[in-house]
């Protein structure tokens, strides 16, 4: 039973509808069907009220991820401050923990732009591909076999897979060059720019699928990223054309955010394969 609220009463008295044993979604799709909702910036007040009071609040939640309550024209883009109490939390925990990770990783890249510079900037994106399945292949062994030859672990080759992905989208946008030409201040910039730009892809994502990636063992996610990187190889072959397939900077984003998860998953101790080989703190 939902307890009735004025701004839901009111919505009630305009439809002539009760909500006496009517479940949450039977009564947003005849308030809808009614045309009391019609103006979409009702509906967000409209909800947050039956969220309170709603008995049948997890219903709620999974009707807010699916958008099946609604109809095709609402601009949930609009509304991202609407999110069930519980998912605003998750998202803002996956935030911090996003945001170490790419400080992690971003802390590494600036000491080797200063140690080194930027001579990464003659590598056409192949090679950059090919390093970085390189990386991705040394983990799924090490997940295998169990034990490290050389006293590296997982997490290394994941922030390098966050970096050379990261100089991907850099070299897609700036182009290849013959000789090193952007400063180690510049350069930062870059690679801190297309991070963010994942982020934000991630932020969307996330908003769709309710953080299903958590759900995800990390090999799985080691999986997805060797997956992502034979796309990327068969397009590069392609000479970049697709017919109906993201781009090769699609690509990317997604393995820069599937490394991101995992070294989140390996923080939090959810893999259990990568125990006891020397693999986790």
């Amino acid at each position: 039973m939902i307890k009735r609220s004025p701004l839901l009463q009111d919505a009630l008295d305009a439809s002539d509808i009760g909500c006496e044993g009517r479940s949450f979604r039977e009564l947003c799709f005849l308030l809808i069907k009614a045309g009391v909702l019609r103006l979409v910036s009702s509906i967000p007040s409209v909800l947050v009220e039956l969220s309170k009071h709603s008995l049948h609040f997890l219903h709620l939640s999974s009707l807010v991820r699916t958008r099946k309550a609604f109809p095709p024209f609402f601009p949930f883009t609009s509304f991202p401050h609407f999110h069930p109490p519980y998912l605003r939390h998750r998202m803002e925990k996956t935030l911090g923990q996003y945001a170490a990770v790419v400080e992690e990783c971003m802390g590494l890249f600036s000491k080797k732009a200063k140690d080194y510079g930027t001579a990464w900037r003659i590598l056409r994106v192949p090679s950059l591909t090919d390093q970085i399945f390189i990386k991705a292949q040394r983990i799924r062994t090490l997940q295998e076999v169990g034990e490290s030859k050389v006293g590296e672990g997982i997490r290394p080759e994941l922030i390098g897979i966050v970096n050379y992905a990261a100089m991907a989208l850099v070299q897609l946008e700036m182009g290849v060059v013959d000789s090193p030409d952007l400063t180690a201040e510049r350069a930062i910039d870059a690679v801190g720019s297309k991070l963010e730009q994942a982020r934000t892809l991630m932020q969307r994502k996330n908003h769709d699928y309710g953080e299903a990636w958590r759900s995800m063992r990390v090999s799985s996610l080691v999986d997805l990223i060797l997956m992502k990187l034979l796309r990327i190889k068969q397009i590069e072959d392609n000479s970049g054309k697709t017919l109906v397939s993201e781009g090769i900077d699609a690509n990317f984003l997604d393995i820069v955010n599937y490394a991101v998860f995992a070294m989140i998953q390996l923080d939090e101790g959810a893999d259990d394969a990568s125990k006891g080989i020397g693999l986790l703190p």
